[in-house]
């Protein structure tokens, strides 16, 4: 999951996003789970909701500090 983060290189995702992208996680149980060890980690923040017309999409905002980290390792 974080290595997904970073090479999405994204500022926030949506939950929906994620589990599309990432295989592994076969069931939404399991991304919220893991979800939820990177929220405790300050990793990424709490669950949001925005709305956009239909049903409100779920969107997590991602620690700039672990992106900085991640281009300086990189670069």
């Amino acid at each position: 999951m974080l290595r997904w983060i970073i090479a999405t290189g994204k500022q926030s995702f949506r939950q929906n996003e994620a589990i599309k992208s990432i295989r592994q996680f076969r069931t939404i149980d399991r991304l919220e789970k893991a979800l939820k060890i990177l929220t405790d980690k300050n990793i990424i923040s709490e669950p949001f909701k925005r709305n956009s017309g239909g049903r409100p999409a779920v969107l997590y905002a991602v620690n700039p500090a672990i992106l900085n980290a991640a281009q300086v390792k990189a670069g």
